[in-house]
């Protein structure tokens, strides 16, 4: 392996350490922005999925039911 491989792939390892558990095992200051950056990449890859409203496959059932009382 070159120099510069091993290089970037030791800084893409510590990064994934960083983001992954940082906030558990860093001091106070560093904690704060690993769980911050998890927490902005989480909400960015959620933003990229829309929202679904799931089919209730239950809902006719129930609603004889209530029709019923």
């Amino acid at each position: 392996m070159r120099p510069k491989t091993a290089v970037f792939m030791l800084f893409v390892i510590l990064g994934m350490l960083f983001i992954g558990i940082g906030d558990s095992i860093l001091p106070q200051p560093l904690s704060d922005y690993s769980r911050n950056i998890r927490k902005s990449i989480n909400n960015y890859l959620l933003g990229l999925f829309p929202e679904r409203e799931f089919k209730n496959p239950n809902r006719s059932g129930q609603e004889q039911f209530q029709q019923r009382k």
